[in-house]
C-alpha cells in the first residue's frame, strides 16, 4: 500500500519529469515477479537463474534514480518532498525485484537443497 499511495500523490507527469527510470523499474521488477512464480510453480531453476541475474537490471536503475535525485537536489531545495516520494518508490521497486530472487532462491533450493551452491541440507 506504501508505494501505491506514493504514486497516487505524485502526479504521473511528474515522476516522468524527474526521472524515466520508475516506469523501466516497475515494468522490469513486475515482470521478474511473474517470471519467479512460474519457475517456481513449474521447478524450472534454469530460468530461476536468469531471473536473478536480472536483478542486476533493476540495481541499476535505481542507482540511476537516486543519482538523478541527488543532482535535482544538488541544484534547488525546491522538490524535496517529490524527490524523497521518488527515492522510495524507486527503493521500494528494488526490494521488489529482491524479492523475486527470493523467490527463485527457493525455486533453487527445493530441488538442490542449496543455494547459490552453499549446501544447506
Amino acid at each position: 500500500a506504501d508505494i501505491a499511495e506514493l504514486i497516487l500523490r505524485e502526479k504521473r507527469d511528474e515522476i516522468y519529469n524527474l526521472t524515466e527510470h520508475i516506469p523501466e523499474m516497475a515494468k522490469e521488477t513486475k515482470l521478474m515477479v511473474g517470471d519467479a512464480v512460474e519457475a517456481f510453480i513449474n521447478v524450472d531453476i534454469e530460468k530461476a537463474q536468469e531471473i536473478k541475474l536480472r536483478d542486476d537490471v533493476v540495481d541499476e536503475l535505481f542507482d540511476k534514480v537516486k543519482d538523478e535525485v541527488v543532482a535535482i537536489l544538488r541544484k534547488s531545495s525546491e522538490q524535496v518532498d517529490q524527490c524523497v516520494d521518488i527515492l522510495m518508490i524507486a527503493k521500494y521497486f528494488e526490494r521488489i525485484g529482491d524479492h523475486a530472487v527470493n523467490i527463485c532462491e527457493w525455486t533453487e533450493f527445493n530441488v538442490t537443497g542449496s543455494v547459490n551452491n552453499i549446501r544447506i541440507l
